[in-house]
Order: structure tokens, then sequence, then C-alpha cells
């Protein structure tokens, strides 16, 4: 399990999902869909670099995988 905390950037997220093994990627993006409403695209998009997340989508996200809301 990862225990390293994100950077607020796009960089940060993205690197953080690149060190995700398959069921942790799975996770994190299915819990985004289901928190946020977004589509598996969108999130896939934004984190493997394709797009980049907005700044308030960085202010919500980023806390949410610090804290490892997204785990449990």
């Amino acid at each position: 399990m990862q225990t390293k905390k994100v950077e607020n950037s796009n960089l940060g997220l993205q690197a953080y999902y690149k060190n995700l093994n398959r069921k942790e990627k799975t996770k994190l993006i299915g819990f985004l869909m289901n928190k946020f409403g977004w589509s598996y695209n969108s999130v896939w998009n934004r984190l493997t670099g394709r797009t980049e997340f907005s700044d308030l989508e960085l202010m919500v996200v980023t806390p949410i995988i610090n804290e490892g809301v997204w785990k449990q």
C-alpha cells in the first residue's frame, strides 16, 4: 500500500497513480467516479496526464488521496 503524500499538482497525482498496482488503480478510479460523478474516461485521462485537473479539482482530489479515504 502506498503511504506517500502527493504534492498539490498534476504531476504529483500522475506520478502517484503510475506507482499504484492494477487493483489500486481500479479502486481509485472507481472511488473518484462514484464520489464526483466523473466518467471513467475523464478520470483516467486526468490521472495518466492526457488532460489536466483544474485547480478546483486538485484542491479536492489531493486531500482525498493524501488521507487515504479512497482505500477504505
